[in-house]
């Protein structure tokens, strides 16, 4: 699993320096954005909890999701930004990224996917509450 972030945190910063051309917070927008991932799947994790297994929706403190985006984005800064360079040059003299590529866009579309039906059963719940 480690490799698979580290790769996913090199594509993104790659994704933000040759594709969008960033040049002054590529770093924070990595960041931000492998952030946002993390943060899709533990709302898909918690929203599932309260919807699935609590089966009460209105126990879900809409405070805790602030504070669990905030513990994310540090979280992630402490782990990836010290050792960033070395992720980078790891992934950057290899070859053959395909394969790699195609578990990434998998994980991106499933992330995405699962977040959008979560919320959907969700708030279809608290609806008829």
């Amino acid at each position: 699993m480690k490799i698979f972030f580290d790769f996913l945190f090199y594509r993104i910063y790659w994704w933000n320096k040759d594709i969008l051309k960033e040049k002054n917070t590529v770093l924070f927008n990595t960041i931000i954005g492998l952030s946002a991932f993390f943060i899709l799947n533990i709302t898909t994790l918690l929203f599932g909890f309260f919807l699935y297994c609590l089966r009460d929706s209105s126990a879900y403190p809409k405070w805790l999701h602030i504070v669990m985006m905030i513990l994310t984005v540090v979280i992630t800064y402490t782990i990836y930004v010290p050792k960033y360079k070395v992720i980078i040059a790891k992934f950057s003299n290899t070859k053959g990224f395909a394969k790699r590529d195609i578990y990434l866009l998998a994980y991106i579309l499933v992330t995405i996917i699962l977040f959008i039906f979560i919320s959907i059963q969700f708030r279809n719940f608290v609806d008829t509450d």
